[in-house]
């Protein structure tokens, strides 16, 4: 008995796929029949054509790219065959003459962006600029004047910036800044003079009002985290 034939049906995919290999044979077995035409029309042994040696003078040049480069001189002496000493000297005298008429300004040379003389400075008014330049940097810098006791402490001929040790504790009087009159400061201080006062750069910070890592209790373990996040039940 013959086997039993399943039956299937080809659907739009199927059909797109089978019309594919059609087309796809077809044009396989044309451009096998195309190239086999051309291939019948070359000769036996034939050769791409490719410039393989130039010469210029019996000189051989480079070939690169089926190509070759040749540099063909121009100029007054560039025709002649052959050149004599007048043609030489008419050639200079041409030379010279051109290099006289050459540009004596910047801009004739096609620069546009040089600064003028008038828009430069001489090396003095250079000196004299860097000079306050740095005179106003200097200005904002602190000037350590050394250690004084506070009693000693000038409140006058100071400038922005000064800096003294204090070598005793003392309490900040009304020539320092609002913020700090009255407040107490231990020996070893650095004050520095503004255009407020003088100004302590240290001092003592009272943290009694804080507790203390050790006093603190104990971090909630992580069963007890687990329980306070659960999700009650409904």
């Amino acid at each position: 008995m013959p086997d039993t034939i399943t039956t299937k049906k080809l659907d739009g995919t199927g059909l797109q796929q089978v019309w594919s290999l059609i087309l796809a044979n077809f044009a396989a077995k044309a451009l096998a029949e195309e190239m086999k035409t051309k291939l019948d029309t070359v000769a036996e042994n034939a050769q791409v054509n490719v410039i393989e040696s130039v010469k210029v003078n019996g000189v051989a040049l480079e070939v690169t790219e089926k190509g070759v480069s040749i540099a063909v001189p121009t100029g007054t002496l560039a025709d002649l065959d052959e050149v004599s000493i007048d043609n030489l000297n008419t050639a200079l005298k041409e030379l010279i003459n051109g290099k006289a008429d050459s540009a004596t300004t910047l801009a004739g040379y096609g620069i546009t962006d040089a600064y003028t003389k008038s828009e430069t400075y001489t090396k003095d008014e250079t000196d004299s600029k860097i000079s306050t330049a740095v005179g106003q940097a200097v200005a904002g810098v602190y000037k350590v004047k050394g250690s004084v006791a506070f009693a000693s402490l000038p409140t006058e001929n100071v400038s922005a910036g000064d800096v003294y040790n204090v070598t005793d504790a003392f309490t900040a009087s009304s020539a320092f800044v609002t913020s700090e009159v009255g407040k107490p400061y231990p020996a070893g201080t650095n004050v520095c003079y503004t255009e407020s006062g003088w100004d302590a750069m240290a001092g003592t910070y009272d943290f009694s009002e804080y507790a203390k890592l050790t006093d603190l209790p104990e971090s909630l373990t992580s069963e007890e985290i687990a329980e306070i996040c659960k999700i009650p039940e409904s």
